[in-house]
């Protein structure tokens, strides 16, 4: 993988340890089922499908505006590229029927 490649991969990560550290508050009812861990590696696909939708509904910049569509999208991505490099490639995002949500 090109060091640019890389270098999202690892910034998507992040996003996603960040936005886990913000959230493991406050957790309640159903969430609690649903184990959530700040390396999206370690998950099990049904505690991935339910904790991406909310984080991708609930991640924001870090002046607090939203990001747009496409980078929302890109950050999807580069969890999957982390997925695939901890030989975890059999989950998919955007074809998997586990994450229709």
């Amino acid at each position: 993988m090109c060091q640019r490649r890389r270098a999202q991969t690892e910034w998507c990560r992040r996003i996603w340890a960040e936005w886990v550290n913000s959230c493991c508050t406050h957790l309640e009812g159903e969430e609690k089922v649903h184990e959530l861990k700040d390396d999206i590696c370690e998950m099990t696909p049904v505690a991935m499908n339910f904790w991406l939708c909310r984080c991708i509904l609930e991640i924001r910049k870090q002046d607090k505006s939203q990001y747009p569509p496409k980078t929302l999208k890109c950050i999807a991505c580069g969890l999957m590229r982390a997925l695939k490099n901890a030989d975890r490639a059999d989950i998919n995002f955007f074809s998997d029927s586990l994450f229709h949500q």
